[in-house]
């Protein structure tokens, strides 16, 4: 029963504590059990609620037994990102400071989940402020991929990513503002939705006095099973935030008329190359759409450097105050450091470094610097630019005659530790749509095998030469797709999923 227990979707084990197979106190017995095994070699949860969450199990079981309506996740596990608030437990986003920061409500999404009569385990560590695509910070300490111990589950919900890839749990709640549900399910070998932007509006309080700006984060979902994804973010896609006031239908991905489909592809963003894994995930996945009958064709990626540009600088806006007026005294982690630094000085220094770091070969930097440093962006023109931006990409997808894509998640299978300083996003295959605010899946489809690794070559550029030596090592890592859809469409993210997956 434990195995079954295990390896079941969310679904079917809420089915099954229904009708009585097995009760909510099994089921969470089994999976804090799973997590009391497998975390201390992964140090993913956190933050632990085990006592609080088998007495909500026992009177989830009473309400079976007495006939009580039940709500859709009645008496299940799922883990939360520790940025979301949970009463009763610290908001900290990896910062010393903030240890002793607990909310007076919990977070609209976790409130959701509750209220379907979920039960959470515990919450899941993240990357200082959330900002790098490790999950590592001076509070908790770091996260081990769960696969590979010495590479890092990714982030910034890379605890999650590591925890459901470990059987600790089967479906949890991330946020993504470049990539962070998407590249911990990629580097963990597991799925993950980010939905349409303005459906799941991003509550934690990461920006205190600081709004978002025109590119918004968003609470996504990582998990094992699309039904479990598709459950969890039509649920969490009916709260109404100050985008979405009008909740927008999320449409049963199962109705999809597949013939409507019409998928473009590439296996590069023009940027920073992936690995050759990385292009054979992508080769095989359309080999298997097109023998469904699915129209799939290749393009040339579109907007990727704009979209790095736009990213960065809407980001870094009012003095950086997203990432420096949150991290106030605290030391940044050391993948942070040269980021904090040039957020710390004057642009016209930041542009001539950006300029020295382009006639050294090292381009991912340059392009990273000019960014931050462009002091002829006021938000006026950042967003005219945007909304420019957001119409040539429609357009483009247009022209191309085609309604979703498949790419890579990220040039890499996976960084071993520390690696995000000098790799920083790996390339621009996640950030591009919380830019267009496209919704965007991930999907296992492969793992990267030793006789077929054929490394990058070797050049002036410290990332990319990073990048080969990783590559050399990935053997046995997840190869994972990104499958994104227009707006709204979650539905034919979920199906194209689903349709990798069999």
């Amino acid at each position: 029963m434990k195995d079954e227990i295990l390896t079941s979707s969310l679904v079917h084990l809420a089915q099954g504590i229904r009708n009585g197979t097995w009760t909510s106190h099994e089921v969470i017995t089994t999976f804090i059990n799973r997590i009391r095994t497998v975390n201390p070699g992964l140090n993913a949860v956190v933050v632990e609620r085990f006592d609080e969450a088998l007495e909500q199990a026992r009177l989830a079981d009473e309400k079976v037994n007495s006939g009580a309506i039940l709500g859709r996740l009645h008496g299940v596990p799922i883990t939360i990102k520790e940025c979301l608030d949970w009463v009763g437990t610290p908001s900290t986003f990896g910062l010393i400071r903030r240890k002793d920061d607990y909310p007076e409500q919990n977070d609209p999404y976790v409130q959701v989940l509750l209220n379907e009569g979920a039960i959470i385990l515990g919450k899941t560590n993240v990357s200082q402020l959330l900002a790098f695509i490790e999950s590592d910070n001076p509070l908790y300490g770091k996260t081990n991929n769960p696969i590979r111990p010495e590479f890092t589950c990714g982030g910034s919900s890379g605890g999650e990513g590591a925890i459901i890839k470990a059987g600790g749990s089967l479906v949890g709640l991330g946020t993504d503002l470049g990539g962070s549900v998407r590249i911990p399910a990629a580097f963990c070998g597991i799925s993950a939705l980010k939905s349409t932007m303005h459906r799941n509006y991003d509550f934690s309080r990461i920006i205190d006095d600081v709004k978002w700006k025109m590119i918004c984060s968003v609470t996504g979902v990582l998990g094992q099973y699309v039904e479990d994804i598709a459950l969890m973010s039509e649920i969490i896609g009916s709260i109404p935030n100050p985008f979405n006031e009008k909740i927008q239908s999320f449409p049963d991905y199962k109705d999809v008329d597949l013939s409507e489909i019409s998928i473009g592809y590439y296996d590069y963003d023009g940027l920073f190359d992936t690995t050759s894994e990385i292009k054979r995930g992508v080769r095989e996945t359309i080999q298997k759409l097109k023998g469904m009958g699915i129209s799939c064709k290749p393009v040339k990626p579109f907007g990727h450097e704009e979209a790095e540009a736009l990213h960065t600088a809407i980001n870094s806006m009012d003095g950086a105050k997203l990432f420096l007026g949150n991290l106030q005294k605290d030391k940044p982690a050391k993948q942070l450091r040269l980021l904090v630094m040039l957020m710390r000085m004057p642009s016209s220094l930041v542009l001539m470094i950006a300029r020295i770091l382009g006639w050294l070969g090292q381009e991912s930097a340059a392009r990273l610097g000019k960014s931050f440093g462009n002091p002829k962006w006021t938000e006026a023109q950042l967003q005219q630019q945007y909304r420019a931006f957001l119409n040539s990409y429609q357009a483009w997808m247009k022209d191309q005659d085609i309604n979703m894509l498949i790419t890579p998640v990220n040039s890499m299978h996976a960084y071993l530790h520390g690696q995000s300083a000098n790799l920083g996003s790996g390339g621009t295959y996640t950030l591009i749509h919380n830019v267009t605010g496209y919704p965007a899946g991930v999907v296992p489809v492969s793992t990267a095998r030793k006789d077929q690794i054929i490394p990058r070559k070797r050049t002036l550029e410290i990332a990319n030469n990073m990048a080969r030596k990783t590559e050399l090592k990935s053997a046995g890592l997840p190869v994972s797709v990104q499958v994104v859809a227009a707006p709204w469409r979650e539905d034919r993210v979920l199906r194209i999923m689903s349709c990798i997956r069999e």
